[in-house]
Order: structure tokens, then C-alpha cells, then sequence
């Protein structure tokens, strides 16, 4: 499926059937992944203050951060209760009130979270030394394959390739998640084809050999 997050999709169909809503399922898995993005992306944003020169010499950093941020913003806003009263204001009838009706209850089951604060800061915690957890990977995986770079910058450039994963242009992110490698890896005198490498190492053979596990896992639970 189309980004890196794909397969969210069959998760929300899954959670579904316990949640008996699909839109409350997406809810919760939406707002698992925002977390865990603005994790990452507070990651990237902190890091780059200290490496203001990599962060210059990279297109990619800094283009990404700003999208980043302008993304940041307009989930801010999408949950700000101007938008909740403009959503209020919509038409129920027809599609328009259909659609309208199936986003306010999104919307809904999301700021619900800020009544239960302990198990939301719960899970950002979880979610904080999960991607902590990402990032070594990442970097245990390059250090794996001869690539010399501090892990410090680790922190910066793997938040800013996830976050251009999440755009809808290739199936899984496939190609897109490459050429931001060989952009990133070339700052650092890495060839072309090891940055591919680290590529289908940590992001493809590791995840095919999980998701294999996985399926194993869903079909046997049928």
C-alpha cells in the first residue's frame, strides 16, 4: 500500500472488530502514529540545532523539518476548538453531512484523550523509548555495514526519511526512502550503493523477515 504506513489500514480493520467503529479504531491508530512522529520529529528538530552545518549542507533536512512543522501545526489547528466549532457549523445533509459526521467523531475520539491525560502521557512515554529504540537500530545497522557516522546524527536524518515515507507516491515508501539515503549518506562520503544497502537491509529484508512472522501469527489466529 501506498507510505510506509500501509498497513494501518488492515490494523484499523482489525481493531474494528473489537472497537465495533471503524472510526474509533482509525482514531486510535492515528493518534499512535502522530506520537510517534512528533517524537521523531522533536528528535530531528533538537538534534539539527546542534548541527546547524549538516543541516545547511542538506537540502533535505531542512526542507523536511519545515514540513514537518507546518504538518505539526495543522494538526494543532485541526484539533483547536475553532475547528471543532467550524466543523459543528457544517451541513448534515447528504455527502457533505455524511463525511462531516464521520470526522467530527474522529476528532471526538481524539481530544477525549486530553480527559484521560494519564494514559496518554503513558503512552508517549512508551512511544519516546520505542523510537529511541528505532534509532539504535538504525544505527546499529549502518555500523553493521562499514558506515562511520556519529549517532548523534542518526537522531536527525532517520526521523526526516520516515517522515517522507508517510508521503502517498510509491508502494511502501519504495524508491523515495533510497534517494533520501544516498542524499543524506553522500553528506558523508558513503557511496551510492552502500546507502541502498543500508536501505534494504533495515527497511526491507528485516521487514519482510517480521511481517513474515506476523502473518504466520494472523493466520493461525483465524
Amino acid at each position: 500500500l501506498p507510505t510506509r504506513f500501509g498497513g494501518d489500514v488492515v490494523r484499523i480493520w482489525d481493531g474494528s472488530k473489537f472497537s465495533r467503529s471503524l472510526v474509533k479504531s482509525t482514531a486510535v491508530v492515528v493518534v499512535e502514529r502522530v506520537t510517534g512522529l512528533i517524537i521523531l520529529f522533536l528528535f530531528a528538530l533538537t538534534v539539527s540545532l546542534f548541527r546547524l552545518d549538516m543541516a545547511r549542507r542538506i537540502p533535505v533536512v531542512w526542507v523536511s523539518l519545515l514540513v514537518g512543522l507546518a504538518g505539526l501545526l495543522a494538526a494543532a489547528f485541526f484539533l483547536s476548538p475553532p475547528a471543532g466549532r467550524f466543523l459543528a457549523r457544517l451541513s448534515d445533509r447528504g455527502w457533505v453531512g455524511r463525511l462531516s459526521s464521520k470526522v467530527r467523531g474522529f476528532r471526538d475520539v481524539v481530544v477525549s484523550y486530553r480527559r484521560k491525560p494519564g494514559p496518554f502521557f503513558l503512552a508517549l512515554g512508551w512511544a519516546l523509548a520505542l523510537q529511541v529504540n528505532v534509532i539504535l537500530y538504525y544505527f546499529l545497522i549502518g555500523h553493521a555495514l562499514g558506515m562511520r557516522v556519529p549517532l548523534l546524527d542518526y537522531f536527525i536524518f532517520i526521523p526526516i526519511v520516515l517522515l517522507l515515507q508517510t508521503i502517498p507516491l510509491t508502494i511502501g515508501g519504495l524508491g523515495l526512502r533510497e534517494s533520501a539515503y544516498v542524499a543524506v549518506f553522500r553528506f558523508y562520503g558513503v557511496a551510492a550503493e552502500t546507502a541502498v544497502s543500508f536501505s534494504l537491509v533495515a527497511d526491507v529484508a528485516v521487514g519482510l523477515a517480521v511481517g513474515l512472522i506476523g502473518g504466520i501469527i494472523y493466520v493461525t489466529r483465524k
